[in-house]
């Protein structure tokens, strides 16, 4: 296989994995492709440095199809491997805009479910006048089961009474989901009672979807 065909099927079979890997760990089914999703996931984190390096790569090729232009072939190859770096960028750009549009409506969904627990969590301080311990304390008065997040790669919600993040936060309660977005990362999706939230959270960017908030590490 020539060089050139090697370049376009990049260009044309990434941006569409790109999607798939980016978006796979927010499906609602099936739950048994979880980790494979994760995995999946893990195998996009080279995404931003492949943007990075494809607009000097296109320059590059472009330049060196010029220099070389009297060389039989040259001119052709170098200028399509150019093309081919400009196309991956048009293409690999938006599909990561796709993801992350697909991932926001997924987190937006599982705040919908989230919103149980939260109530489940009012109802019971109010009978108790504190929150409990753990999730489990509310079944089966305040909630028939724990619900499963709505997200096969993240399918549970953790909860942590008396803090917020890492922060203790005596009478209040987190209730998150962790949800890495590939690599060595800590994203999390997090719920406070007071739904107020800095826009910064351990020098990490603040997303709000509904009431709750999406921390990009």
């Amino acid at each position: 296989m020539s060089r050139q065909r090697q370049y376009w099927l990049w260009v044309l079979f990434y941006p569409p994995f790109l999607v798939i890997a980016e978006t796979s760990c927010v499906w609602s089914a099936p739950r048994i492709l979880g980790w494979p999703a994760l995995a999946l996931l893990n195998g996009s984190v080279m995404t931003t440095l492949l943007i990075l390096i494809a607009l000097p790569a296109a320059l590059f090729f472009g330049v060196t199809a010029i220099t070389r232009r009297n060389q039989p072939g040259e001119l052709t190859a170098r200028g399509s491997q150019a093309l081919a770096c400009l196309c991956f960028l048009g293409l690999s750009i938006p599909a990561i805009g796709v993801s992350l549009a697909v991932r926001s409506d997924a987190f937006e969904r599982a705040s919908l479910t989230g919103d149980q627990i939260v109530q489940a969590l009012a109802n019971y301080k109010n009978d108790l006048e504190e929150y409990p311990e753990s999730l489990e304390s509310l079944v089966p008065k305040y909630l028939a089961e724990i619900p499963y997040t709505g997200l096969i790669g993240y399918p549970e919600f953790e909860y942590r009474k008396d803090y917020h993040d890492i922060d203790p936060c005596p009478g209040e309660y987190e209730l998150r989901i962790d949800c890495p977005s590939g690599g060595i990362n800590f994203d999390r999706f997090i719920y406070w009672p007071s739904e107020v939230y800095p826009p910064r959270i351990q020098g990490n960017g603040v997303q709000r979807i509904r009431g709750w908030a999406y921390v990009h590490e």
